[in-house]
């Protein structure tokens, strides 16, 4: 019996000092936005590339980043980006950009991708945040390389802001998406007319 009792004791004890289990990371994804519709298309399209995307170094983090003032920002410990933030942003772009040409010619950008007629769409992403309840902020510039050299480049950037519908982390990733929509239809009118004018 008193050996029973001791098991029980150190039980209790061990229950008492055990540590409560961390919070497990919840894990977010971006989305093209499937209400866009086609606003042009192109005779023989070429390949379409978008990226190379740079990311400012607050950005590459696997953490979601959340303004806390002009001069501060937060990494959220337990809320993560499911992929590369830059590889998130270049699937969306490419899906809405598909979309918005009605076409299958715009993918990713990949180091192995090679062809003859490619046009290149080079990101660079300054500010992209957003708060629950807030705003979403999407600063960033890009570069459309077309089918001769680079001198060609047309040079574009854009400061987009859009209201965060909601008071979890799902409806700023949400405004965020609806960011990448935005800047996608800037950059396939700019798509539009460079090749329209070659």
């Amino acid at each position: 019996m008193k050996m029973i009792m001791l098991l029980a004791l150190s039980f209790l004890l061990a229950g008492c000092i055990t540590p409560d289990p961390s919070p497990s990371a919840r894990y977010y994804q971006l989305q093209a936005d499937a209400s866009l519709a086609s606003i042009g298309t192109l005779e023989e399209p070429p390949l379409i590339l978008v990226g190379p995307i740079e990311v400012s170094p607050a950005l590459k983090s696997s953490r979601m980043l959340q303004r806390v003032g002009d001069h501060e920002i937060s990494y959220l410990e337990f809320s993560r980006w499911a992929s590369p933030l830059d590889k998130g942003i270049a699937g969306v772009i490419a899906e809405n950009m598909n979309t918005l040409l009605a076409s299958d010619h715009v993918v990713p950008y990949s180091a192995l991708t090679t062809s003859r007629d490619q046009v290149s769409v080079r990101i660079m992403v300054h500010h992209f945040e957003a708060a629950p309840a807030g705003k979403a902020l999407l600063d960033l510039s890009w570069s459309i390389i077309g089918l001769s050299d680079e001198q060609d480049a047309l040079v574009s950037s854009a400061k987009l802001e859009s209201q965060v519908e909601g008071s979890d982390l799902a409806a700023a990733v949400a405004a965020q998406s609806d960011l990448l929509a935005q800047a996608s239809k800037a950059i396939t009118e700019d798509i539009l007319g460079k090749l329209t004018k070659r």
